[in-house]
């Protein structure tokens, strides 16, 4: 994959699809994207404490969810 976008896509055409992981994952890992695009490109934004609480939350079931899926392999 030569972009971002690639790697999310084929996360999802690979991953999720398949079943292997939860679709939540796939959102999780978009709206994370979306995130830094605003933070590297919008000088504005405004991210707040409970915001970056909640990234950092769904960042560490992400990695849970990705080390069980490894772990089954």
């Amino acid at each position: 994959f030569s972009k971002h976008s690639g790697v999310i896509s084929g996360f999802g055409k690979e991953l999720i699809k398949s079943g292997e992981i939860p679709e939540e994952f796939h959102q999780y890992l978009i709206q994370a994207f979306k995130e830094r695009q605003k933070a590297d490109y919008d000088a504005k934004v405004d991210i707040t404490k409970e915001k970056a609480r909640e990234v950092l939350e769904k960042a560490k079931r992400f990695l849970e969810q990705s080390q069980n899926s490894l772990d089954k392999k």
